[in-house]
């Protein structure tokens, strides 16, 4: 993306599009993911390719209530 308002756009595009359910697993378990919104957008500043790690964080589950909170509008992240 050019910037992070377009970055926003695809991150949403991309959320709403894998929220669709599904059956997975052998057993083939009813699945649902919920999208909520953008809670983080950090810019990228190499060259993306097959197996490049772009960041990992380690965090203690969240409650969905905790969750919903951290969501941002489009417009409400600074490079």
């Amino acid at each position: 993306a050019e910037d992070l308002d377009e970055a926003f756009d695809k991150i949403e595009t991309i959320g709403i599009e894998h929220a669709e359910p599904y059956e997975g697993g052998p057993d083939h378990i009813p699945v649902q993911w919920e999208y909520l919104g953008v809670t983080e957008v950090f810019p990228i500043y190499e060259e993306l390719e097959d197996g490049a790690e772009i960041m990992f964080t380690s965090r203690n589950p969240r409650k969905l209530k905790n969750l919903r909170g951290a969501v941002r509008e489009k417009g409400g992240f600074q490079q």
